[in-house]
């Protein structure tokens, strides 16, 4: 049961990392100039000469441009922001001017300076100073450069934090760069600011959708889930009522909210309501026109909903969604590498767990490969924004490495997930530790396969500490991981005849897959027998043969329901619970434990439970054949 544990637990904590990334409603058409990736766009509003740049921007292939560059339908947004910003500027209008010129010009690098000496010169203006910062930052931006933006958007939300868009600007940014403690004191104070400004006219209420939005992928990232969803419902309230007056503008932001709160659902283990907020989803960018920027949403969201059909067993299912969602995203990264390569990096890892699953292990390792090649080459370019997705990938690669018994390479992959988990979070913690976690546990896992008990109980202990914490501050989150460590650590002391410790860590794990809903929660079930059954193992050494058959005998309710669909599953642990009952029956009813022998012969699967069972059939006939006869 150990490996089948490990698995669920695998694709339930890795594949509900795909945080939907929030964008907005785009203005170009990208056409294709060759395959090799030089992409030609066409957008709606811009002038042609700041359309050369942008898409002179578009052709470089230098790797720090690939890890910073976004889609060009977020080019022109800013474009259009910064335009309408300098025309509205009060002071140095002339500069001003001048500066929105070369703006159309394409001259951004005389735009900026044009900027930077209205800056100087309107030190004594805080409002003009604080939107002269802002227009500095969308400069940067529009050249690719987020680092160079961050300090302006700072400064323009310290002068004025009153406007709500300077705080999300800066906040979203924060976000970006993984700043999470930043970010959230930003958007705290920037959402409040916003409702008041929503109460006495409605037109802020998009921009108070955006910041609950942009303030539930935060609280998501660093795992505040209650917050996180009650924000998602909030925005996607808002959206929906503003969808209904103006669909073709705010139907996809519907499907953004969706998507997270799908991803909400899916790790705090409410599948059913994760897969629905993901069709709905889908469908809503599936009747959207046929473009870039609504087919990476479908992409993604049919990623995610893949990664709920893997973890409910619909293997079938999972595969046909994620083929889609990487075909969609093979195309895309045709078109323009760099704005797709790290989502397809993305469906490509939850692809592998898929292929993994149903025991297509070398299209699995070769997935993964794939994923890893891409993410590792972003990470060197911009360590902040993808050493994480490169830690992620390597924990996949060294489960599967660890299904094909090579162990060697699994442990070379979780070491260096582990290295890379270790210094993420001496900065933000909160981000990673569930993560780092799982990783130490699957590494764990593989040593104990290897026979390095010590190795492997360091490393379950290590994992078991931090889920511990973690379940302590949301126990529906977290409590089903840190079940399933102390499972499996308990077994791992009872192999190595440490029974008091076993005992003490099945029992821990027993009463918490209890509280997460015992054997009526999806995936529970499975995990609490396979829990119950070396429990009852350990009682029976210790002679404890009550405690033995009431535990023996919870299993064997559980594995009847798994064996009657999934024998192959479930019949031989059924067969060795119906053993462990009809020990403790022996001395008190032996017509009853023989007939518990029997059931067993019934529920054995392979060749070997068969033989043991069979082989204990004759011994209990030979033994109680009067009994039996009679």
């Amino acid at each position: 049961m150990i490996p089948l544990a490990h698995l669920l637990l695998a694709i339930a904590a890795a594949q509900s990392a795909g945080v939907i990334r929030q964008s907005t409603t785009g203005w170009c058409s990208p056409t294709i100039a060759n395959v090799i990736g030089n992409v030609t766009v066409t957008c709606i509003g811009v002038d042609p000469r700041a359309l050369k740049r942008l898409n002179t921007q578009l052709s470089r292939k230098n790797q720090e441009l690939a890890a910073k560059i976004g889609e060009a339908n977020e080019w022109v947004e800013r474009y259009h922001e910064l335009e309408a910003s300098l025309k509205t500027s009060g002071s140095n209008s002339k500069l001003s001017l001048q500066a929105e010129e070369y703006l159309r010009q394409g001259e951004l690098e005389k735009a900026k300076d044009i900027l930077d000496s209205i800056l100087k010169e309107d030190e004594h203006e805080e409002d003009r100073i604080a939107s002269d910062h802002y227009n500095r930052g969308l400069i940067a931006e529009l050249q690719f450069q987020p680092l160079d933006a961050l300090p302006h958007y700072e400064k323009a939300y310290r002068y004025r934090p009153d406007n709500p868009k300077y705080g999300d600007k800066y906040a979203s940014l924060l976000m970006t760069e993984h700043e999470y403690a930043k970010a959230e004191a930003v958007l705290s104070a920037t959402v409040e600011r916003a409702r008041e400004l929503a109460k006495k006219d409605k037109q802020y209420d998009p921009g108070v959708a955006w910041i609950l939005y942009s303030q539930a992928n935060l609280f998501l990232e660093i795992q505040r889930f209650q917050a996180a969803e009650e924000n998602y419902k909030e925005s996607l309230s808002i959206f929906r009522e503003l969808a209904k007056s103006d669909p073709s503008k705010y139907s996809m932001n519907v499907a953004y909210a969706l998507n997270d709160l799908g991803i909400l659902y899916q790790r705090t283990r409410r599948f059913d309501l994760s897969e629905a907020s993901y069709r709905e989803a889908i469908s809503i960018e599936r009747s959207l026109p046929d473009d870039a920027r609504y087919r990476i949403f479908l992409a993604q969201s049919l990623n995610n909903l893949a990664t709920v059909y893997t973890v409910t067993r619909r293997p079938d299912d999972a595969l046909k969604a994620y083929e889609e969602a990487v075909s969609t995203l093979r195309d895309l990264v045709k078109k323009n590498p760099a704005a797709y390569e790290h989502d397809l990096a993305i469906a490509l890892n939850s692809m592998a767990v898929g292929y993994q699953v149903t025991r297509r292990l070398k299209e699995a390792e070769q997935t993964a490969q794939e994923s890893l090649e891409i993410q590792t080459r972003l990470a060197s370019a911009n360590p902040a924004a993808y050493l994480f997705d490169e830690a992620w990938v390597l924990t996949t690669l060294g489960n599967i490495y660890d299904a094909e018994s090579k162990h060697e390479e699994a442990q070379a992959s979780f070491d260096k997930a582990i290295k890379i988990y270790r210094d993420l979070i001496k900065n933000e913690p909160n981000a990673y530790q569930s993560r780092f976690a799982n990783t130490l546990s699957q590494s764990a896992l593989d040593f104990e396969q290897t026979g390095k008990t010590k190795e492997a109980a360091e490393r379950y202990e290590e994992a078991l500490t931090i889920q511990r914490q973690l379940a302590k501050t949301d126990f529906n989150a977290f409590g089903k991981q840190a079940a399933e460590t102390s499972s499996a650590l308990g077994k791992l002391y009872f192999k190595a005849g440490n029974l008091s410790a076993a005992e003490s860590l099945l029992r821990e794990a027993v009463e918490s897959f209890r509280r997460l809903g015992g054997t009526d929660a999806e995936g529970i079930g499975p995990e609490m027998a396979g829990t119950l059954e070396p429990l009852s193992y350990v009682y029976v050494q210790q002679r404890d043969f009550t405690r033995a058959q009431t535990t023996a005998e919870d299993a064997v309710g559980i594995y009847r329901k798994l064996a009657s669909t999934e024998p192959s599953l479930y019949g031989d642990p059924l067969a060795r619970c119906l053993l462990v009952n009809a020990a403790t029956l022996e001395s008190r009813n032996p017509s009853g434990a023989c007939s518990m022998v029997d059931q067993a012969v019934s529920a054995a699967f392979s060749p070997d439970v068969k033989k043991i069972v069979q082989s204990a059939s004759q011994k209990c006939s030979q033994k109680h054949s009067f009994g039996r006869a009679r």
